[in-house]
Formats: C-alpha cells, sequence, structure tokens
C-alpha cells in the first residue's frame, strides 16, 4: 500500500542521484529510490532512503513518484513493462 508520507525516485544518473540525496536530506519524508545500478542505490541507502526492487515496487509504495532520465530503464525495457529496443 502507497504511504502518503513517501516519495519515490526513479532514475539516479548524473543529474538523479544529487537530487534525489538533496530530496532525502532536506524534505524531511521517507524517500524510496529504484536504478537499475546498484552503485548508486547503495550510496543513498548508506544516506537514509529506501531501495525498491522494481519500478513497481516503487509504485505500491510511494503516493507520490519523480522521475529522473530514464533512458536505462528504456533501454532494458523495464518501463511499461515492455522492450523498446530494436532487435
Amino acid at each position: 500500500m502507497a504511504s502518503r508520507s513517501s516519495i519515490g525516485f526513479i532514475g539516479l544518473g548524473v543529474m538523479g542521484e544529487p537530487i534525489c540525496r538533496n530530496l532525502v536530506w532536506k524534505s524531511g519524508t521517507r524517500v524510496i529510490a529504484f536504478d537499475l545500478a546498484a552503485e548508486p542505490l547503495a550510496r543513498l541507502e548508506a544516506e537514509g532512503a529506501g531501495v525498491a526492487t522494481s519500478v513497481a515496487d516503487l509504485v505500491r509504495k510511494c503516493q507520490k513518484v519523480l522521475a529522473g532520465s530514464m533512458r536505462r530503464l528504456r533501454a532494458r525495457g523495464r518501463y511499461r513493462g515492455r522492450s523498446r529496443t530494436a532487435a
């Protein structure tokens, strides 16, 4: 069930990770993050962010979701549950 006090953040690239970190530090709200790369998730988890296992998991846990660049998700077919890459 989505929590009204949680913000979800998808896409922890060059801009997304610092934006998410700022939310963790300054929002006063639980922030749950998702990215395909484990490294930024580990860094943010160490700073107090929650970690989702998938976009669907994040959406279930949060009422509000923000997204940085989702290029990696689209390239790997994880966005909207279908592949967008050419064979």
